[in-house]
């Protein structure tokens, strides 16, 4: 979907992207060891040899060994635990998951090879070296909004890969705004990565309050956020609550944000970097020398009966009705549920059992922690800097190209937008004034994220008697604020001081404020003579909220009833 949208942005709307791994090398070791898989193979070459063996063809059941691979407990114990614990209420959603599960994808052998090469591990995306015929993939040319959900659960898809990706393209959050591009994040603490796509809780809660917010998402002004989700009523189990029990706010974001989610830095990605290069020497000796036996050997008949055989479809046929030995388990399941009899919970060998799983958890659990720990030492060892490394040292990280690149784009905008920082009227200044509001609070609220609606709104309820303050000409607000967005972010100072400029006329200039504390509810903030922004404004400005108020018959609400409402 992002490649598209860069391709053919104009046909785009906004973009959700859930649990996709954009920056293929980013991770932690200790929370997310199995990109390091690649290391231990030596590569692509392996994608190569498996399209070989299928005649052709990429049989997606190696993906799904690969996934399950990755959490033994889960794979050989919990998953068949849960349903014969369970056994009264769980068959139904265990063998629909199985069904989906088992429905394994396939793809041609340039596919997989063009899909190991570009992403997983050459990571050409974000550094925009994909090349399909004459065009370049580079995300820097998606115009619609993206927002990326990712989680903290999701040892496939890491919110640094999901994330890191907006650093490698743009470098700067300056860079996004001046840009016009508007990208937002949200993270989840648990769910895992298959659970970001299937999960009901998840469904129900970050999903549909992503589709619920998409519009006001399109009208955001230009800038990087975190959408972060709070629960409103404070009642209830948080996976169980509705649409309507819950708050949205927008949250202005840098790129040291997302850098923070990372706890191991970036550092670590230079070995992937190596790891890369010696891929491509790999995948040329096998293509060189051994592809042409294999694929001699490998006819279709012969794909079509390992494919037939492999684990992840031997391990469900045999427990099948293709197996004519099942046929007396399955008579025995029949007497056993017509004489089903379940044990009370406090049974002692069901306390004994439940015990004895836990413990096989926990040791096939410790299993997969010292293995994939000794798959990072190896990879660590072979690749670092006295390793491969030395001979195939890595590239510089496309982090300080984007910076640099960056840098040069926000140079550029402010010598364009120097004789725009005078230029305007009320418009210019009043979007001015609810840009620094909004920087001020650091965040966007849900209900007053469609800032330009609620002006025009307010502007045509109040027609009559401040029409002549505004003029008559139709203004294009989503154009306007997106305009000052990039003003006041790349000259913040020169922009707020041209302010008075533009509104020269007090009752223009107290118009402003009133619509400001309107649009955002902030009159308490205005009202308080003690707070930073009333008094940055009545500096600026020169006027006094409540007097403003008074004089345009705006109702207010008193200092102290605030607090008292704030508190509660």
């Amino acid at each position: 979907m992002a490649a598209l949208a860069s391709l053919r942005p104009e046909i785009m709307g906004p973009i959700v992207l859930n649990g996709a791994p954009l920056s293929y090398w980013a991770g932690s070791a200790k929370l997310n060891p199995m990109r390091y898989s690649g290391g231990v193979l030596g590569g692509s070459w392996m994608a190569a040899l498996a399209a070989d063996l299928g005649a052709g063809r990429f049989d997606g059941a190696h993906l799904v060994k690969n996934f399950e691979e990755g959490n033994p407990a889960n794979t050989y114990w919990s998953k068949d635990y849960n349903l014969y614990s369970k056994i009264d209420t769980e068959e139904a959603r265990y063998l629909e998951f199985e069904r989906w599960w088992g429905g394994h994808f396939r793809m041609t052998g340039e596919e997989i090879e063009g899909i190991v090469n570009n992403l997983f591990v050459g990571n050409k995306l974000a550094r925009g070296e994909v090349v399909r015929g004459d065009m370049r993939v580079d995300l820097r040319n998606i115009t619609s909004p993206v927002v990326v959900f990712a989680s903290w659960g999701d040892d496939i898809t890491p919110p640094p890969q999901a994330l890191n990706w907006i650093i490698d393209v743009w470098g700067d959050e300056k860079a996004i705004i001046e840009a016009g591009r508007t990208i937002v994040y949200m993270l989840h603490e648990g769910i895992g990565h298959l659970g970001i796509f299937v999960g009901g809780a998840v469904a129900r809660k970050e999903h549909d309050q992503i589709v619920n917010t998409l519009e006001q998402i399109d009208r955001l002004p230009p800038g990087l956020y975190e959408m972060v989700i709070d629960e409103k009523t404070g009642t209830g189990r948080y996976e169980d609550l509705e649409h309507g029990d819950f708050t949205v706010h927008f949250e202005l974001r840098k790129m040291d944000d997302i850098l923070a989610l990372d706890p191991d830095g970036r550092g670590d990605e230079a070995i992937f970097s190596t790891i890369a290069k010696v891929s491509v020497l790999n995948e040329a000796f096998y293509k060189s020398f051994c592809r042409p036996f294999v694929q001699a050997m490998v006819t279709k008949p012969v794909a079509d009966m390992l494919a037939a055989t492999s684990q992840t479809r031997m391990q469900r046929l045999l427990f099948s009705d293709v197996n004519p030995f099942m046929s007396l388990i399955k008579n025995w399941a029949d007497l056993a549920r017509a004489n089903r009899k379940p044990v009370s919970k406090d049974n002692y060998l069901l306390a004994q059992e439940r015990r004895t799983s836990e413990q096989i958890v926990h040791a096939l659990q410790a299993y997969g922690h010292n293995r994939d720990d000794a798959i990072v030492k190896w990879v660590e060892y072979v690749y670092g800097p006295l390793g491969l490394g030395a001979v195939f040292p890595p590239d510089a990280p496309a982090e300080v190209a984007a910076r640099a690149r960056a840098a040069a784009d926000v140079e550029e905008a402010r010598r364009q937008i120097e004789p725009l920082i005078r230029a305007g009227g009320f418009p210019e200044a009043l979007a001015r004034v609810l840009i620094g509001t909004v920087r001020a609070r650091g965040a966007i609220e849900r209900r007053t994220g469609h800032i330009g609606k609620h002006v025009r709104s307010y502007l045509k309820e109040h027609r009559n008697q401040i029409g002549a303050l505004v003029g008559a000409e139709p203004i294009d607000w989503p154009a306007v604020l997106k305009a000052q967005t990039r003003i006041m972010m790349l000259e913040p100072q020169q922009a707020i001081e041209a302010i008075p400029a533009l509104i020269p006329k007090q009752e223009q200039r107290e118009l402003a404020v009133v619509i400001v504390a309107k649009v955002l509810m902030l009159e308490p903030e205005l009202g308080d003579a003690d707070s930073k922004f009333a008094r940055r404004a009545q500096e600026l400005l020169g006027v006094d909220f409540n007097a403003a108020a008074a004089k345009l018959g705006v109702a207010t609400h008193r200092r102290a009833e605030n607090k008292t409402d704030q508190a509660a």
